[in-house]
Parts: structure tokens; C-alpha cells; sequence
């Protein structure tokens, strides 16, 4: 159960990277976008794991019908942002509309337990976050941890999966005020200064897209 609820949130953070990714460093390093490649920490040093064969092969179906529920936000033309890097991994559906196939994006997966100064990192900042949510971490330990967030006017910058109804569990939580704080606001733009400029230039009354 562990494993399928692991797999289940890290789907979801692969297919919220994908689309921020995207529109990020299309407006700023748009040669990003020509290579994507995925390390995900290993559970056996001496091989990829048979649960890890099935995550890699699921993930695209998976991502695949998120995609289709929630599709990533791209650019109208009128703004600067370049997408010719990203276009090796469109493919073209039934309605012949270009959309982002999960095989090509995901082709380079590796499993590593070696030491891996990206996955490092990363750990560092989830124990860091997860701390400051327990409470166990003093808030000059967390208090600049948004400013490497981009900032997300649907929410708090960090997404929580709940497994159960009823209650409200979010705003009664122990961490709320935390969250509040720390994870809802002053992060990094997700568009650039000139792109806010446009967005906030009204055509008949509406602003080109919601920021």
C-alpha cells in the first residue's frame, strides 16, 4: 500500500513539473526544454526493482489521463515565450491537435541509489519542509524555502493528496498557519516581466490570461 501511495503522489508531482517546466523556461531558457531526463532514487543497488518497472511502464498512462484532465498551460502567441525545443516531444491525437507524448517525455528514466547531488538536494528541502509542517524545524529554517517556489494563485505552493472525505483537514490542520506563511505567497513569478505586462493588457475588458 506504501508503494502504491508513493506512486500515486509521484505521478502527480511529475505531471505538475511537466507543465510549470514548460511555461517557465520557455520564457527564459527555452533550450531547456530539448531534453528532459528523470532520476528517481533507487531501492536496489544491484538492480531496478520490479516495482520500478512497473511505475516507469504505468507513468505514462497515468500522466496521460492527467494531461487530458488537467492540460498544461501554454503561451498564447502574442507573448514571448519560444517552444520550438519542446516540439520533438508533440505528437499528433485523433483530432489531429499536437499534444505532449508521455513516451518521448518520459523515455529517459533512471533508478540510481548512488549518490546523486540533484536527488541530494531535493531530499534536503522535502525533510526540511516536512519538519517545518511537524513543527520541528524553527522558522529561520524554512522561512526562504518559497523563494524557490513559483508562485501558484489557485493555492499554497505545496499540494496535499487526500485519501478521505469529511472533515476538513486542510484549514483544521495543526500546520495551516505555517503554510500560510511560508508556502502561499512572495514566490517566483511564473511569467516574466514584460509576459505580466501583456497579461495584465486588457482586450475587450479581460485580461489575456489569468495571473
Amino acid at each position: 500500500m506504501n508503494l502504491f501511495l508513493q506512486a500515486l503522489t509521484t505521478f502527480d508531482v511529475l505531471h505538475h513539473v511537466n507543465s510549470r517546466a514548460t511555461t517557465f523556461f520557455s520564457q527564459r531558457k527555452p533550450y531547456e526544454l530539448g531534453s528532459f531526463s528523470w532520476i528517481v532514487d533507487g531501492k536496489d543497488p544491484a538492480k531496478v526493482t520490479r516495482w520500478e518497472e512497473w511505475w516507469a511502464h504505468y507513468a505514462q498512462g497515468a500522466l496521460a489521463t492527467m494531461s487530458k484532465r488537467r492540460p498544461a498551460m501554454m503561451l498564447p502567441a502574442e507573448f514571448h515565450a519560444e517552444y520550438s525545443f519542446y516540439d520533438k516531444f508533440n505528437a499528433v491525437d485523433g483530432t489531429d491537435e499536437k499534444i505532449s507524448s508521455l513516451k518521448l517525455l518520459l523515455k529517459d528514466i533512471q533508478f540510481s541509489s548512488k549518490v546523486q547531488h540533484g536527488l541530494e538536494f531535493v531530499d534536503v528541502l522535502t525533510n526540511a519542509v516536512r519538519r517545518a509542517l511537524t513543527g520541528n524545524l524553527q522558522r529561520e529554517g524554512w522561512q526562504n524555502i518559497h523563494r524557490l517556489m513559483i508562485h501558484d494563485n489557485d493555492g499554497p505552493y505545496i499540494s496535499f493528496v487526500l485519501f478521505s472525505e469529511g472533515a476538513d483537514v486542510i484549514h483544521a490542520a495543526p500546520y495551516t498557519n505555517v503554510v500560510n506563511e511560508g508556502f502561499s505567497s512572495d514566490g517566483r513569478l511564473m511569467l516574466t516581466k514584460r509576459n505580466l505586462r501583456l497579461a495584465l493588457t486588457a482586450q475587450d475588458g479581460r485580461p489575456l490570461i489569468a495571473v
